[in-house]
């Protein structure tokens, strides 16, 4: 056993590299000095556990071993995000970095972590966590592969709880889609997983540049599924698998206008649940959003004047060029009315010339042909056991 300065305890091994977690370093207290000094003591493969308290971490935490930073549980530590103070995590290249445990709160801040690294690092597992935010953001997530489950999201109507976003990317526009089992080894796509998001009706989630997504199993109280195009991002969101979520409106006094909206890109949405958008002020609302900005008002490089804008709703990518491969939509349940949402339109173009039901978004009763689920859950979970310290294991916690 290595010698530690810190208290250190023998923690269990897993089967794998980069699962593997050796020594327990135990942080003196949640002080970010303390954090941050167990996690400089641990080796790639160490625990580091987090006692309960309330901190306030106001200059940031550095994490690029591949750590186990494990509070005391989600009710027992609270970490107060103060300007700056984010926890920002650079994906390993050998061993996985997992975050569990913990109370982020941020008031007015920027965010509370940030995750980059290339896709070749290991996939982060962000789990069992409360975030709550106000008039800002949370997560940060600006490359692709990882997991993030059993987590809960509260904020307002304009907060942020997953930003994923990679403006600076080269790579996901130019190679093939990784959407379902032809994401192989799970660790290509961003999954989302078993969380709950309440109160965020704007952009619950805001999925968009170079962003390959699978967001499933979730629950979202008065919250969006949102994401961005080529229109107004150097790059907009590439795929996304959308299914067996709850979409619901718990609150009839939130104004909110829709539960999904699409601005890019191509996927699948299936067996959701959704309920009818009908507030008390703003009245009925479509529970789905189809865009194309870039032909209403020729907004940012994807400003076209003909079918198909570079990176639009129904458009994919072989890697040597875009191709129209609409977006799928099966057997979801409830209220799922669809509407062509239009911008100013100053180009004054016709917006149903570049979305077409049949041709880039196809409702129908059978799955995509050739299209098969990743499993579920994430493979990677089984490293934490099945128990989570925040949540009881979900009810949909089953094989597709």
């Amino acid at each position: 056993m290595r010698t530690k300065l810190l208290s250190v305890a023998i923690g269990v091994i897993f089967c794998g590299s980069s699962l593997a977690y050796g020594a327990t370093i135990n942080a003196t207290s949640c002080a970010q000095s303390a954090v941050q000094t167990a996690v400089n003591a641990a080796a790639d493969g160490d625990t580091v556990a987090v006692p309960a308290g309330a901190c306030t971490w106001t200059s940031g935490i550095t994490l690029t071993k591949g750590v186990r930073l494990q509070g005391a549980g989600a009710s027992a530590v609270t970490i107060n995000m103060g300007s700056g103070g984010y926890l920002n995590i650079t994906k390993n290249p050998s061993f996985i970095i997992e975050v569990s445990g913990f109370t982020f709160t941020n008031t007015g801040t920027t965010r509370v972590m940030t995750v980059v690294g290339p896709w070749t690092g290991e996939p982060p597992l962000i789990h069992d966590n409360v975030f709550n935010v106000s008039g800002s953001s949370l997560i940060r997530y600006e490359t692709n592969g990882g997991v993030i489950y059993r987590n809960v999201f509260n904020g307002t109507t304009d907060d942020s709880g997953i930003q994923h976003k990679n403006p600076s990317d080269t790579q996901s526009w130019s190679t093939a889609d990784t959407m379902g089992t032809r994401d192989t080894d799970g660790k290509r796509n961003l999954y989302v997983e078993d969380n709950v998001f309440n109160g965020m009706a704007n952009q619950g989630t805001d999925f968009d540049d170079a962003s390959r997504v699978v967001f499933r199993y979730n629950t979202l109280n008065n919250s969006s599924f949102n994401s961005h195009g080529l229109d107004t991002s150097p790059v907009g969101i590439r795929h996304f698998e959308i299914y067996k979520n709850s979409f619901r409106q718990t609150d009839k006094s939130v104004n909110q206008s829709w539960f999904i909206w699409l601005r890019g890109g191509t996927g699948v949405i299936y067996e959701n649940t959704i309920d009818d958008l009908n507030g008390q002020m703003w009245g009925n609302k479509t529970e789905l959003f189809f865009s194309v900005r870039a032909a209403n008002d020729g907004a940012g490089a994807g400003g076209c004047t003909s079918y198909a804008c570079k990176h639009q709703v129904g458009q994919n990518s072989s890697g040597t060029g875009q191709y129209t491969d609409p977006v799928q939509l099966w057997s979801n349940s409830g209220t799922f009315a669809w509407t062509i949402n239009e911008w100013s339109n100053t180009c004054g173009q016709n917006i149903n010339n570049y979305l077409q039901p049949g041709r880039d978004f196809v409702f129908g009763s059978q799955a995509k042909s050739g299209y098969a689920a990743y499993a579920y859950p994430h493979p990677l979970r089984t490293s934490n056991g099945t128990t989570s310290p925040l949540l009881p294991a979900p009810a949909n916690l089953r094989s597709q």
